[in-house]
């Protein structure tokens, strides 16, 4: 910052040394008035920022730490936007870059900063791995569950990716584990539908609702059927899942299994008392 405004006192004072100091009889609204300098100066300062913000995203995505470091340093703003509407953070947290991350936090990185409809723990929930980096985020104070603009929070990204490690970062973090994103849809019936049969179990002894159903009316147990993840059917039928729950369609689980030949699950089903 410092940096930045030595750099326009000094063209703010050019110009106005050339306009007191311009020939006598030119017009004020002459080539060289004060005014066009001044205008100069503070294109000149935006052009500066901006090559700035474009070598510390590309710094960042290279994963050049002492680049990140020296460009901070000469004042580049840390929570400027990419083309993309992206943070920084949010593209070191997407590169899983632990080292990245915590150097950007402590130049001032917000960490709760929403844009292109994510943040950056969302970005990182989603990376296989990313454990070390989410824990980051959250000692920053990294809120577990602020929503994007379709209402998915960070436990969702990572239920839906398959993050086993991440989901249970998250729920010991406090996420809420019945929290709905858009459609209604939950963590729950994100990782059914994956088939992820662990991811499953640890949401389900969080206090998952298995019997929680979409806007469609669509539960878990309907989203693992006509998926025919079959350990995770029996999986949500020991947890209670109600085999004769009906969806907006009028469709039961049995219905959709025998629809999509699922023979396995359709006996699975008809054992734990599922009705034609």
């Amino acid at each position: 910052m410092k940096l930045k405004r030595a750099v326009v006192a000094a063209l703010f004072c050019f110009a106005l040394a050339g306009s007191l100091f311009a020939e006598p009889g030119k017009s004020a609204s002459g080539k060289d008035s004060w005014k066009n300098r001044l205008d100069a100066a503070v294109s000149a300062q935006a052009d500066l920022r901006k090559t700035g913000r474009e070598k510390l995203f590309a710094a960042v995505k290279q994963g050049d730490l002492k680049q990140v470091k020296k460009l901070l340093q000469a004042g580049v703003d840390v929570n400027a936007l990419d083309g993309r509407g992206n943070t920084a953070l949010i593209l070191a947290s997407s590169e899983n870059n632990e080292v990245m991350v915590k150097e950007l936090l402590q130049a001032g990185a917000k960490v709760n900063i929403i844009t292109q409809g994510h943040t950056a723990l969302m970005a990182a929930a989603h990376q296989q791995g990313s454990e070390k980096v989410i824990k980051a985020l959250l000692q920053a104070g990294a809120d577990v569950n602020l929503c994007d603009i379709d209402r998915q929070t960070a436990l969702m990204s990572a239920a839906h990716a398959g993050n086993e490690i991440a989901v249970k970062e998250l729920l010991n973090a406090g996420a809420k584990v019945n929290a709905t994103g858009m459609l209604g849809m939950t963590a729950l019936i994100l990782a059914s539908y994956n088939g992820n049969l662990n991811i499953v179990r640890n949401l389900l002894q969080a206090g998952a609702k298995v019997n929680a159903a979409t806007d469609l009316g669509n539960t878990a147990l309907n989203t693992a059927t006509s998926k025919g993840h079959l350990e995770v059917v029996k999986e949500l039928i020991k947890a209670g899942a109600d085999v004769n729950a009906v969806d907006k369609s009028g469709w039961t689980a049995l219905d959709v299994a025998q629809k999509k030949g699922r023979k396995d699950i359709v006996e699975v089903l008809r054992e734990a008392g599922a009705r034609d």
